[in-house]
């Protein structure tokens, strides 16, 4: 008995078939110019479900034929019967090891839960076949960016937003998510460091000051510098970052100003010396650094330390 059965359908047999994907993007540039000048080489797999062609694999084909106007394409139709977890599965066996994104992991699993797949089994049996180790992390992950609005998951797809640490967002109501993106991300370009202290830190303030998302923003220089347009977008992310962790941290940020006013008035007049806080703050004392390019240019630093004495043991006043 065959296994399948070649047919050839036009694209708009699968339009809106949608229960097995798990792409969160379907363009693709290259291949559709390659389908333009040369068609549907590679069949697509597909099968029949209630009476109508379900697709298995080729969802970018589709899409690229369709932009490119081709009217017929190959189809691979199996003559099995699947039930639509098994036709999942064979789906997800179908991509192996084809370069998959955080966001796509983030459409899997909403089809897999979809499909009444518990979470043990996308952990154990469903991960690998998608190319992810069994861990339980990336459960987390995917869950949570599944959780973003729209607005912030075409923030990542257009590479407003770094996908690695947008997860962190989900902790936000839709409403502070779409403030968000509207009034931070498409003006900032935040790596994915900041972007997890980021919302780690507005999330923090939410909870302590009472004060939703669209206030904090507004505050007295946040506001301003989301709206500044002289600065680039590089500075403008560094001054917003900066800013954010000083209202998150106001106590700190008072001490490294205190610290650095004082660093600055000792450094004046002595070529050579810089006097440095830990980071945070989070260990004793403070750095004292010293250049000197010859023997003379040591002894007046040494000299100029031993003058400033007293008033640099006055730092540990600020930093203990």
């Amino acid at each position: 008995m065959e296994r399948y059965t070649l047919e050839w359908t036009a694209p708009g047999t699968f339009a809106g078939d949608r229960v097995l994907a798990t792409r969160f993007d379907f363009r693709d540039p290259e291949l559709e110019d390659s389908i333009r000048r040369f068609g549907v080489l590679s069949p697509l797999l597909a099968y029949r479900h209630e009476g109508a062609l379900r697709l298995i694999s080729g969802y970018r084909r589709v899409e690229a034929a369709r932009s490119a106007g081709i009217p017929k394409m190959p189809v691979l139709v199996l003559a099995d019967r699947l039930s639509e977890r098994e036709a999942f599965c064979l789906a997800l066996v179908s991509n192996w090891r084809e370069r998959r994104t955080e966001l796509d992991g983030a459409v899997f699993f909403e089809r897999a839960r979809a499909l009444d797949f518990e979470i043990a089994e996308i952990q154990n049996q469903l991960l690998p076949l998608m190319g992810y180790p069994p861990e339980r992390h990336w459960i987390h992950e995917f869950q949570a960016l599944a959780g973003l609005s729209p607005m912030l998951l075409e923030d990542i797809r257009a590479g407003r937003l770094p996908e690695r640490g947008a997860s962190a967002l989900a902790r936000l109501d839709r409403r502070g998510q779409e403030i968000f993106s509207d009034r931070a991300v498409r003006r900032l370009h935040l790596t994915s460091s900041q972007l997890m202290k980021t919302a780690e830190w507005l999330l923090d303030m939410i909870r302590l000051c009472g004060e939703p998302l669209e206030a904090l923003l507004a505050k007295p220089g946040l506001e301003d510098i989301l709206g500044e347009p002289r600065l680039d977008v590089r500075q403008k992310t560094e001054r917003f970052f900066r800013k954010l962790k000083d209202l998150r941290f106001p106590r700190q940020a008072q001490k490294e100003g205190e610290f650095q006013a004082a660093a600055k008035s000792l450094e004046k007049g002595v070529p050579g010396l810089k006097i440095e806080a830990p980071a945070h703050f989070e260990e004793p004392g403070f750095q004292v650094h010293l250049k000197a390019r010859d023997p003379a240019a040591l002894d007046r630093l040494l000299d100029a330390l031993a003058e400033k004495r007293s008033s640099m043991r006055e730092l540990f006043k600020i930093v203990l």
